[in-house]
């Protein structure tokens, strides 16, 4: 490993030597202690590797002996930085981005996500945005720990999460929230039904069912109780009851919808307004937009600043004005039609949860301004509802 570093630190070069004298040229090396090494013949001479600083002194004797050099290939530390000859520039960011970072070892640099989805990502981007954490700001421990507890408090999704600052880097961990079972509670509940229908399959985890498959039941109807005799010797216990009363249900449900409608609608032109937080504060980029009203739409986007990867302390806003403008939109019976359907069904969802339609009815009637759609479906749901428990059968 050493001597790689120090062959990288002095350099060396992979040279091609063509035509003369080449086995005097050779023989010349070997006199003078030129290191020559990985030499390989080709058809017209030789390949082989120098060190940079040694590379002059072949040539005079390649002169002398009518042999042409070419490099080939150069490598070490002075060909790397010789592109950045007379580019102060870069020298100086590079000894303002360390300065920075001693100087102020709170300034947040980058934010780094661990155990995140990309759609988790995006949420926690958003809550630590919303206490003024971010690319640019300054994090002490104290924020952070406060951050900490608004977070946990804020949200439920996570069970554990931890900001840790080291070296301008945020690294934000979490675990998903996983709900305990509850072993403590004992008190006893009904499952009743929300709605009319057939029975077709019972899935009952807990409590004692009072009906059977193909069975018709009525809404409010006790479906489970919270009781059981465990044994069969009379020795009631009781419990929570859970589970799913699955029945088929026929229905009817009406909807009118206007077929005009006037809605504000995002026109084509935009206009783009920009500012640069850094250091813990905001710097305007050209003119502030004018706020929010009931004429325009704002959106606003962060992005940390990372010119070729290299992440900079500073987050760029932009906010985006679209303005609105009052359309009257015109549906046809087809798409009033499909629009009153997709409402019912969302009725439905609000109702019963996840349903599956077995047969739909539509009949529609028209005016001059609206549609009114009468849906007579047969669906399996879901009917069963916990209620307070209301003894013995």
């Amino acid at each position: 490993m050493s001597d790689r570093l120090w062959e990288y630190l002095q350099g060396s070069v992979i040279f091609e030597a063509q035509g003369g004298r080449i086995a005097a040229l050779l023989e010349y090396c070997c006199a003078q202690h030129i290191p020559l090494s990985d030499i390989c013949a080709t058809e017209l001479g030789f390949t082989a590797k120098i060190p940079a600083r040694t590379y002059r002194r072949l040539h005079s004797p390649a002169r002398r002996l009518r042999c042409r050099l070419r490099i080939l290939k150069r490598f070490g530390a002075s060909f790397s930085l010789y592109g950045l000859r007379k580019r102060f520039g870069i020298i100086v960011g590079a000894l303002c981005a360390a300065a920075l970072l001693l100087a102020f070892p709170h300034l947040i640099w980058n934010i780094e996500f661990y155990s995140f989805d990309p759609q988790q990502q995006q949420t926690m981007r958003h809550l630590l945005d919303a206490l003024n954490i971010r690319e640019g700001a300054f994090a002490d421990p104290d924020l952070l720990n406060r951050a900490v507890m608004q977070l946990r408090s804020t949200s439920d999704e996570y069970s554990w999460v931890a900001l840790n600052l080291v070296r301008g880097k945020l690294t934000v961990e979490q675990r998903a929230y996983q709900p305990s079972v509850d072993m403590t509670h004992t008190q006893p509940s009904d499952l009743i039904a929300k709605s009319d229908g057939i029975v077709r399959y019972l899935n009952v985890r807990s409590g004692y069912y009072l009906v059977e498959k193909n069975q018709s039941v009525r809404q409010g109807q006790r479906l489970v109780v919270g009781a059981n005799d465990e044994n069969g010797e009379g020795r009631i216990a009781y419990m929570p009851s859970e589970g799913e009363i699955y029945a088929e249900i026929t229905k009817r449900y009406e909807y009118t919808l206007p077929l005009q409608k006037q809605v504000l609608v995002p026109q084509s032109r935009t206009k783009n307004y920009y500012r640069l937080f850094f250091m813990g504060h905001w710097l305007n980029l050209g003119s502030r937009p004018a706020p929010p009203s009931q004429e325009t739409v704002h959106s606003t986007t962060h992005t940390a600043l990372r010119p070729f990867g290299f992440a900079l302390p500073a987050t760029l806003e932009r906010t985006t004005v679209r303005p609105l403008a009052l359309h009257t939109i015109q549906l046809s019976p087809e798409l009033a039609q499909a629009q009153a359907m997709m409402e019912i069904f969302q009725t439905i969802r609000q109702e019963f949860g996840h349903f599956q339609a077995l047969s739909l009815s539509p009949s529609v009637q028209f005016d001059e301004q609206t549609l009114t759609l009468t849906l007579d479906i047969t669906f399996v749901a879901n009917i069963a509802q916990p209620a307070p428990f209301q003894g013995l059968p």
